[in-house]
């Protein structure tokens, strides 16, 4: 039925490609060009370098599948390095999480222990008569 914005797509037709007249001083240089599909405006699209072909120049089909197959390869390995980033951010997050679990352990165990050594001078100080207060956060 179709494919989406931004899908990578190959177009098998039995028509031949488009043909664009351009300035003569563009022919064998690389251009960026963007293709829309009904409904896109030209932010949606990503541009894509081609190459000016001279005029009547025989249509390459074994060079546009090579450069199809490029495309998509490139757009594999994009999806593995952003699947690897989302993958170290996500242990990252984990080993944060792990740290302020520890962090929230070591302050318990902190004020477990003023707690201790408040009562134990309190303690020590009611023979005295003098009263102890610790302050804790």
């Amino acid at each position: 039925d179709g494919h989406q914005a931004g899908d990578l797509f190959v177009l098998v037709s039995p028509d031949p490609p488009l043909r664009v007249s351009v300035p003569a001083n563009l022919v064998g240089q690389a251009v960026q060009v963007k293709c829309l599909s009904p409904g896109q405006v030209l932010e949606d699209v990503a541009a894509v370098t081609v190459v000016i072909a001279p005029p009547n120049a025989p249509y390459e089909a074994a060079g546009a599948a090579d450069e199809a197959t490029r495309i998509a390869n490139e757009a594999v390995q994009t999806a593995n390095e952003a699947a690897q980033t989302a993958s170290e951010a996500a242990q990252t997050a984990s080993e944060a999480a792990q740290t302020a679990n520890e962090a929230a352990q070591t302050a318990s165990e902190a004020t477990r222990i003023a707690n201790e050594a408040a009562r134990a001078a309190n303690e020590a100080a009611t023979d005295s008569r003098v009263l102890v207060m610790v302050l804790t956060s």
